[in-house]
């Protein structure tokens, strides 16, 4: 049995996340905006990075990174572009509910995990 601490699971979180909101998706052969966290690019970099080495197709998997300061405006153009069809949000109620209200003024499908 393998144990994991705490201190490794908050580090590896971002990765973990990432990986749980694309692979399904992906694999049903769907393209992916992926809006990474602003507290942890290199993370959300890093994934797009070995999907792309392991042979994933240019436009698949899109990366998406920002300023903290420029969340609200991404967020919003990312949910209200015709293309995106369903947001998955992993984090805070806070922002969840930024994020609901946003899907909800453009009648777009969200799942939450808050």
């Amino acid at each position: 049995m393998t144990t994991c601490s705490a201190e490794a699971l908050h580090r590896n979180a971002p990765y973990i996340l990432g990986i749980r909101a694309l692979g399904f998706a992906l694999a049903t052969g769907n393209t992916v905006v992926l809006k990474g966290s602003e507290q942890s690019p290199r993370a959300f970099w890093a994934l797009g990075s070995v999907f792309s080495e392991a042979g994933l197709p240019a436009g698949a998997l899109n990366v998406v990174t920002h300023r903290p300061e420029d969340a609200p405006d991404v967020t919003e153009a990312l949910i209200a572009h015709p293309a995106v069809r369903k947001i998955n949000f992993s984090g805070t109620t806070r922002v969840g509910r930024i994020v609901a209200a946003a899907a909800g003024k453009h009648l777009k499908p969200v799942l939450m995990e808050l």
